[in-house]
């Protein structure tokens, strides 16, 4: 229906200099993505009797329509970033914040205080930019997205937070839907409203898992971050690559992200997609496996995410390197 919809209305991405695909596609459709997955969550609150958070919804609901704001009219970064964390800030307060990280036991605890708000609103900004950053080849954000929304689902089973897991059903299941039209070669792309929601997605989870599971709150963190890891480290390297650079804007688009260096090298978007989404399915599971046999969760973190942002640098390296003729 909305293929139809934006085709009638022109809504279509335009092949420019930095795209990946060369005909235009319908975008803007990662908007069904945040109707299926904000208004099952409401349903699920108001039927089956789950624990529910109005400011979840309504934090989900602005970000969802100032990416549909920027899809139809390209509005400034800066007023999208400040809208952002205006619903960081709100989930904060009414939600929570990280106050500690755990080194292994209870005894290796280092506690945040009020430094916690400022972490908190730092991985909740990143990771909602991360994913818009993220978005530019078919496949690799709904993929993750599915990817992560599995990790979510199982951890929400063991620590019995039904919320979650209802949330992380639904979040997974309309990533999957929308894979069917997002696939190499792609029908329809999400837009900033599909990858910036996504991206709100499973940085509020983590803060709806403080209050709601039975995991142990200084673990949450770095599980969080596990779950979405090679989207965290390839946005954080690019970015601090392209730091030294002098005069370069390190907000403006471009195409040196490891993903789209793979993809100029020669490796087809779907292969991309697939390193991705099972990237996050190892680091995401590892990490869950050890909360469950609560073994010291520091190290292994460190380990695994370690070890897969060596990959995605050896493949960096491997695809930067000149061909041969």
């Amino acid at each position: 229906m909305f293929l139809k919809w934006s085709r009638k209305r022109d809504l279509l991405d335009i092949p420019n200099e930095r795209s990946s695909h060369t005909v235009p596609v319908p975008r803007g459709a990662g908007l069904v993505i945040a109707i299926v997955c904000l208004a099952g969550y409401g349903l699920a609150g108001v039927f089956l009797n789950v624990p529910f958070l109005l400011m979840f919804l309504v934090a989900g609901a602005v970000i969802a329509l100032t990416g549909w704001a920027d899809d139809l009219y390209s509005i400034p970064r800066i007023l999208r970033v400040s809208v952002q964390g205006i619903c960081g800030l709100l989930l904060i307060y009414s939600i929570g914040y990280f106050d500690a990280v755990s080194f292994g036991t209870r005894e290796m605890t280092l506690s945040f205080w009020v430094f916690g708000i400022a972490v908190t609103f730092c991985w909740f900004v990143w990771v909602v930019n991360a994913f818009n950053f993220m978005d530019g080849i078919d496949g690799i954000a709904a993929g993750t997205g599915l990817a992560a929304s599995i990790v979510w689902l199982i951890f929400g089973y063991i620590f019995n937070a039904p919320g979650i897991m209802i949330y992380a059903g639904l979040c997974g299941g309309a990533c999957l839907g929308f894979l069917f039209f997002n696939w190499q070669p792609a029908k329809a792309f999400m837009g900033d409203v599909g990858s910036s929601f996504l991206g709100f997605s499973f940085a509020a989870l983590p803060l709806m898992a403080l209050s709601q599971s039975e995991a142990d709150r200084e673990n949450i963190l770095l599980f969080a971050a596990a779950t979405v890891w090679p989207f965290i480290f390839d946005t954080l390297f690019t970015f601090f690559r392209r730091i030294p650079a002098l005069g370069i804007n390190v907000w403006k688009p471009h195409r040196s992200h490891i993903y789209q260096i793979m993809v100029d090298s020669g490796m087809s978007h779907s292969k991309v997609a697939l390193i991705y989404a099972a990237s996050c399915l190892i680091t995401g599971l590892t990490v869950l496996g050890f909360m469950i046999v609560q073994k010291p969760l520091i190290f292994v973190s460190v380990t695994i995410m370690g070890s897969l942002s060596m990959v995605l640098i050896t493949f960096y390296l491997r695809c930067k390197r000149p061909h041969s003729t």
